[in-house]
C-alpha cells in the first residue's frame, strides 16, 4: 500500500458519511397542537393528542409538558393570541 505510506489522510473509500440518525417525530407536537386548535387543518382533538403523545414518547420535552398539563394549550403557548389560533374553517 504505497498510498498509505505517503499520506496521513484517509483513503477515499473510507470517507463515507456516518449513518443518518433515526428521525424523530418532533414535528408531531406542532401538528398535534394545530389539530387540537383546528388551525390550518380540520379540528380533531383526539388525533392531535395522539400526535402529542407520540412526540412525548420520542422524548420531546414540550410534548411531555403538554401531557402533564392535561393537554391545556395555554401551558405551552401562554402568550398566544386565541383569535389567531381559532379554527379557520
Amino acid at each position: 500500500m504505497a498510498w498509505a505510506a505517503t499520506t496521513t489522510r484517509m483513503p477515499p473509500q473510507s470517507r463515507t458519511a456516518a449513518p443518518p440518525k433515526q428521525a424523530t417525530r418532533s414535528g408531531g407536537s406542532t401538528t398535534g397542537l394545530n389539530l387540537m386548535r383546528g388551525h390550518g387543518i380540520a379540528q380533531n382533538e383526539a388525533l392531535g393528542r395522539r400526535y402529542v403523545d407520540q412526540a412525548a414518547e420520542d422524548g420531546l420535552a414540550i410534548a411531555k409538558r403538554l401531557q402533564g398539563a392535561d393537554y391545556d394549550l395555554d401551558e405551552v403557548t401562554p402568550d398566544a393570541d386565541n383569535w389567531k389560533y381559532a379554527p379557520l374553517f
